[in-house]
Parts: structure tokens; C-alpha cells; sequence
């Protein structure tokens, strides 16, 4: 590897970097809680190193930058997610089975895609050059993340993603919800489960793909996860749940982009770590909550599927 995972942010585009940040934090916030109660983080893993592989296409063709990048990797991920979805409604295999075989098949695409990329430049340019640019750069900003490549395209695609989930999320809030807590039941009564799980998983593979470019996609996954896993820790009604997931994503979102200013660390990391840090105090917080209200300080119950 050449140089440091990820670019100090005195270098970066702050406005860009924090405005991304903002609406990414949010997004994964709001998803997290869905991720958590249906226990899909690990489905969350596969979509994101799917990632790995559309970044790969993408290098053999040549396009490692602007829109059409965004739709090559983004279409890889949408697809993974689909395939995983079509996989587990088959029963033929179990939930984890399918995630394991999609994430490693992605990973060793992306991964031989890349090292054909790679070679492919040796022979049109020096050696020297050809490693620097092939194997450091975007390696290193592909797995941790970078704040220079983030700018206005990146903002506005996470902005207009934010929006675009909003919306569904008041359409279909309630259905969402029945699938979330009982899908057998919401299907019983005619919800459409096939559509919302779908859905989730196309918003999933957008919001890895949006948060790739700030965390990467070995720690996009935490951003899906640990907001939601926080919330359901301290709170038992959907509107608290919600409010301390996202005010959970953007605090963490505050002390990774501090913490990457003043010790020039991959925010990325900064970020996951800050979240890791209050998921642990979550546990004595709920207890101090369950024994000041005499409840065990458990999440939503959910029926299982």
C-alpha cells in the first residue's frame, strides 16, 4: 500500500464532506432500525463487499470516476441484493449460505478484475506509475474511504436518495412496519411483503453504494447497523427508536469528522468507532433506564419468520 488509508480532512472539500456526511448518517439511521429488527446485517456485508466486484468491471472498463462509475458499481450491488432476496424466497438454501456465496464471489470478481486492470495499465504505462495508481489509490479509498473524492455529485446523490426514502417511508410507512414486527401476519392480510423487501434491499445496495466513496465498503455495513442496534437498546417506542438512531448516526458522524481533523485518521474508522463507543454505553444506560422504570430493558419483540 502506498501512503495512508484516507486523506486528512484539512484537504478535503468540508462542505461537500459534511453535507454527504449528514445525509448519509441519516439514511443509514433510518435504515438501521429495519436492518437490526429483521437481522440482516449480515445481508448488509454481502451487498457491501458486492461492491468490490462492480469496482472491478468498472476498472476493466476503464471508468473509475464520474456517473457512469456510480451506475456500474451501483448496478453490481442492486443485483447482489436481488439475488440474495431471490435465493432466500427459494428456500433451497439457507439465509447465510446465499449471503456467503454472493460476498465471495463478488469479492474474488472484483478482486481478478481488478489485477487484469491493473496489468492491463502496466503494459500501456510504466510499472511504477501503474501500481501507484491501480493498486494504492483506489484500493486504499475503495475498502477505507476518502474525503477528497467526495463532492458535489456525491452530495447530491445522497441528498436526493435521502429524499427518495423519506417519501417512501411515509407512502408505505405502515406496511413497512407490519412486515418489519410480523411478516407472516402482514402477508396473511394482504401486505405486499414481496414488494417491501425488495425495496429494502435496493435501498440497502444504494445507501452502501452512496457511503461508499466517505467510509468504504468494509465499514459502510456499521453504518447500517450500530444506529439502529443503539436505539432499540434505549427506547421501546418507534418515534424514540427513530430520533436516537439518527441523533446516534450524526453524533458519531461529528466525532469521526472531529477526530479525523485532529489526529489525521481515516474518518472512516473514526466514525465506526465513535458508533462502537456508544454502543457500549447503551448497556449501562438501559440498565439505569430498566431499573429506574422496573422493565428489562428489552427491544421491540418481533415475530420470527
Amino acid at each position: 500500500m502506498h501512503g495512508s488509508p484516507a486523506t486528512p480532512l484539512e484537504n478535503a472539500d468540508l462542505t461537500m464532506a459534511i453535507l454527504t456526511g449528514v445525509f448519509i448518517a441519516t439514511q443509514c439511521a433510518l435504515l438501521s432500525v429495519l436492518v437490526v429488527l429483521k437481522r440482516m446485517a449480515f445481508i448488509g456485508q454481502g451487498i457491501s463487499h458486492a461492491a468490490l466486484g462492480g469496482v472491478g468491471i468498472a476498472a476493466v472498463l476503464g471508468i473509475m470516476d464520474g456517473p457512469w462509475y456510480f451506475l456500474i458499481v451501483g448496478a453490481v450491488c442492486v443485483l447482489a441484493a436481488l439475488l440474495v432476496g431471490w435465493m432466500q424466497d427459494r428456500k433451497a438454501i439457507a439465509s447465510d449460505t446465499a449471503i456467503g456465496i454472493v460476498l465471495v464471489a463478488s469479492m474474488a470478481l472484483g478482486v481478478t478484475l481488478l489485477s487484469i486492470a491493473e496489468g492491463a495499465a502496466e503494459a500501456a504505462h510504466d510499472h511504477a506509475h501503474a501500481h501507484e495508481s491501480a493498486s494504492g489509490h483506489e484500493w486504499e479509498e475503495l475498502l477505507f474511504g476518502s474525503l477528497t473524492d467526495v463532492g458535489m455529485f456525491d452530495a447530491i446523490v445522497a441528498g436526493v436518495l435521502l429524499l427518495i426514502t423519506l417519501a417512501l417511508a411515509l407512502r408505505f410507512g405502515r406496511a413497512i412496519l407490519f412486515w418489519a414486527f410480523d411478516e407472516r401476519s402482514a402477508c396473511a392480510f394482504g401486505a405486499p411483503t414481496g414488494a417491501v423487501q425488495v425495496g429494502l434491499m435496493i435501498a440497502l445496495a444504494a445507501t452502501i453504494l452512496a457511503s461508499m466513496k466517505l467510509v468504504g465498503v468494509i465499514l459502510a455495513t456499521a453504518l447500517l447497523v450500530l444506529p439502529g442496534a443503539c436505539a432499540l437498546r434505549l427506547a421501546n417506542q418507534l418515534p424514540a427508536v427513530l430520533t436516537i438512531s439518527i441523533g446516534t448516526s450524526l453524533l458519531a458522524l461529528a466525532v469521526g469528522l472531529a477526530s479525523a481533523a485532529a489526529f489525521t485518521i481515516p474518518v472512516g474508522g473514526a466514525v465506526v468507532l465513535a458508533l462502537v463507543v456508544c454502543y457500549t454505553l447503551t448497556w449501562p444506560l438501559s440498565r439505569i433506564k430498566a431499573s429506574g422504570a422496573g422493565d428489562p430493558p428489552n427491544p421491540p419483540q418481533r415475530t420470527s419468520t
